[in-house]
């Protein structure tokens, strides 16, 4: 499943990548197009759900995400241009911050240009319709005017978000003067206005848990709430805050104090909730998931470490104290000793060269003091010294040495894993923040607390229906969905046709491709080397039998001349004799010819006509030849146009020539012609009989006379 499920997003990242470079905006209507095959979701949904890092990483949706995180401010704008017109809001209109409404109209000021241009050049009336319809799109975008620019940038989820972190600091520094400064028996205006504030936040919560972004139910989204880090952040700060609200407000000095504690340690959380911010930034965003996976890591080596520091603080406090009572000393001896031990700080009891009577109780009766080792008739403690500080050196070896190095590593890997994937980990959850800051309402807590009334107001008494996320889920037409999917289904056909183009001209392929023509290769010449040495064998066999023949032809000649010899003659092998059994005379058989004589020349007798080259063993018309494409050549007539069904139904029988046509023929077929023979007997006696041949100078040997016949030859005979 893993494997089909990589290859699927592969698949869809090609096609994706493919949408996106022909036209970025059609791409993005995929994304966030509602599919009715798919209960409506969209393609971004689905790879939300699936969990697909990869495709949200993608640049195509990453610049949909960045283009829905500017709203309707041109993505060109700095965030200090953002920062200053947040501050100095007349700005915005004059021009210091640009939108995409400006945009979106200086390009159809060029387009019009153009399509003017156009017009001049004289182009053909297809091309002015579509003139036309531009100069009718031209006029429907229309300039902002000064209210809607001024909603428009305040609706911004980038300025929405700016505005949120001002807040935010504002809400730690009212409480950190309220807990430090300002926190009375009664509440101050100070600490009045920080519940007021904390109350907007609590607002803010339960609209994030009561909005359903995505269609997706209360159920869902009650999980998906309660899933997110952060969200269970937000809820237990909010929790510790009424805990510590309903201690803080009791007459009791003890409970005030205990509320006082717990807002204390409240702050720390809601400090920690700060890190939620910054995941937004390109710099510290990826730098917080490292921390995350890196306390993950902590969790299990706190785990290991603590075997070690307990082992080690319950022996040193059962061999220096009897019977302690205490269990806050417990805990000190046992535990927070030697996890101090870890940060350099030696104990001092362990040893009786630095034992001091006044550092100790007695019988445990100073609750502030430590109660006493053991101590001799002459108040010297009596445990084991060389006992206690082996235990001392073999917990430091193992803690301070094994222990912390073995968590410098860790944290090591896991910085190396996590930062080669933390951009794309990044961009998958830069989603989550830029879907809340779209949704929530423009203005920052406490002020917000209005925004909230006035969504109350809409839900309860006018129920006036919820506004839908068009950045996130849009439903289309259906012409305009239909052009959508052909367009995407020729994207996706390019796609895969590049995608074999691709493997066809990979390395891996040429590889394959160059093993297998080895292979043949390889088989053709171990053929042609069977091929060679039995031909080899055959000369062989006919030199031998022509040098016997010109031996015995010399010996003979010798012999009549009269030579003699004192030495006895050589027997010379005949033919038969040293001939295999399975051949023949010393003519050559049918399958062992050559395939042809004359159609073996490179060019066509009597003319410079170029065969196409035929291996011997392509010769044969039972053999396959793909690739033979042989030119077409008739010599008496002036072009060499000739049907190709009667070239492929007469062919030359002995085989593939290399070249088509009638050639020195007249016609295609059988060609016939007359030979007289014309013969005569030297002397009366008829002992030799003499023929008539006429020799040729083409083929370079004596022939019959005779021509060509157009008739059917018939065979006579006359006597004279």
């Amino acid at each position: 499943m893993r494997d089909h499920a990589d290859h699927y997003e592969t698949q869809a990242m090609g096609v994706f990548s493919e949408c996106h470079t022909s036209d970025p905006q059609r791409a993005q209507k995929l994304l966030i197009r509602m599919s009715p095959s798919w209960g409506r979701c969209t393609c971004l949904w689905l790879a939300l759900e699936a969990q697909n890092k990869r495709f949200i990483a993608h640049s195509g949706v990453q610049s949909l995400l960045t283009q829905i995180w500017c709203g309707e401010l041109s993505v060109e704008n700095t965030y200090w241009k953002v920062l200053v017109c947040m501050v100095f809001f007349p700005l915005i209109y004059t021009g210091f911050l640009s939108f995409r409404c400006d945009e979106d109209i200086q390009k159809e000021a060029e387009r019009t240009e153009q399509q003017k241009r156009a017009k001049d050049s004289r182009q053909t009336n297809t091309k002015n319709k579509q003139n036309s319809r531009g100069s009718s799109q031209t006029s429907e975008i229309k300039p902002l005017n000064c209210g809607s620019r001024l909603m428009k940038f305040f609706h911004s989820p980038q300025v929405k978000f700016y505005w949120n972190i001002a807040s935010y600091f504002g809400f730690l520094w009212l409480f950190a003067v309220v807990l430090m400064i300002d926190f009375q028996t009664f509440p101050s205006w100070r600490e009045l206005l920080l519940y007021v504030w904390l109350g907007s936040l609590v607002c803010e919560e339960v609209r994030q848990l009561y909005h359903d972004f995505d269609g997706s139910g209360f159920r869902k989204k009650a999980k998906m709430y309660i899933k997110d880090v952060w969200n269970i952040l937000d809820v237990l700060s909010i929790v510790l805050f009424i805990a510590g609200l309903v201690c803080r407000l009791n007459t009791s000095d003890t409970l005030f104090y205990i509320g006082k504690v717990i807002l204390c340690i409240d702050f720390i959380i809601f400090c920690l909730r700060l890190m939620a911010i910054f995941t937004i930034s390109r710099t510290l965003g990826p730098k917080i998931i490292i921390v995350r996976r890196m306390m993950t890591d902590l969790f299990f080596f706190m785990f290991l470490l603590s075997i070690w520091v307990v082992a080690y603080g319950v022996a040193k406090q059962g061999i220096l104290i009897q019977n302690e009572h205490r269990l806050d000393w417990i805990f000190r001896g046992a535990v927070y000793e030697p996890y101090l031990i870890l940060f350099g700080n030696l104990p001092t009891d362990i040893d009786n060269t630095q034992f001091d009577m006044n550092s100790c109780s007695l019988n445990a009766t100073d609750p502030l003091k430590p109660k006493c080792p053991i101590l001799s008739e002459d108040n010297m403690p009596v445990f084991p010294v060389w006992l206690t500080v082996i235990l001392l050196c073999v917990y430091l070896l193992f803690t301070n040495i094994l222990m912390l190095n073995l968590l410098i590593a860790i944290l090591s890997y896991t910085f190396q894993e996590v930062q080669d994937n933390t951009d794309t980990i990044w961009k998958f959850q830069r989603y989550e923040l830029i879907k809340e800051y779209h949704s929530r309402p423009a203005l920052p807590p406490p002020f917000i607390l209005i925004s909230h009334l006035i969504i109350f107001i809409k839900g309860v008494f006018v129920r006036s229906p919820a506004q839908g996320h068009q950045c996130f889920r849009r439903e289309l037409e259906e012409s305009e969905e239909k052009k959508l999917l052909s367009w995407e289904a020729f994207m996706k056909d390019n796609y895969l046709s590049s995608t074999r183009q691709d493997e066809n001209h990979s390395v891996e392929h040429r590889i394959q491709d160059t093993a297998e023509k080895v292979k043949e290769m390889s088989e053709l010449l171990e053929r042609d080397q069977k091929m060679v040495s039995s031909r080899m064998a055959k000369r062989l066999t006919k030199l031998e039998e022509q040098v016997t023949e010109a031996l015995r032809w010399i010996m003979d000649a010798m012999k009549s001349q009269g030579y003699q010899s004192k030495l006895e003659p050589p027997l010379l092998t005949s033919k038969s004799i040293d001939r295999d059994d399975g051949e023949s005379s010393g003519q050559e058989t049918e399958d062992e010819k050559p395939p042809h004589t004359y159609a073996r020349q490179l060019q066509y007798p009597g003319s410079n006509v170029t065969r196409f080259p035929v291996p011997e063993e392509k010769v044969s018309w039972e053999t396959n030849f793909t690739s033979y494409l042989p030119s077409v050549y008739n010599q008496q007539e002036s072009d060499n146009s000739t049907d190709a069904s009667a070239l492929d139904k007469y062919r030359n029988p002995g085989g593939r020539t290399g070249i088509r046509g009638k050639g020195a023929l007249k016609s295609l077929g059988p060609n016939n012609t007359i030979h007289p023979i014309l013969t005569r007997w030297r002397d009366g006696e008829r002992t030799v009989l003499e023929f008539l041949a006429v020799w040729k100078d083409a083929e370079k040997c004596y022939c019959l006379p005779g021509g060509k016949n157009r008739q059917k030859p018939k065979t006579f005979y006359v006597q004279f």
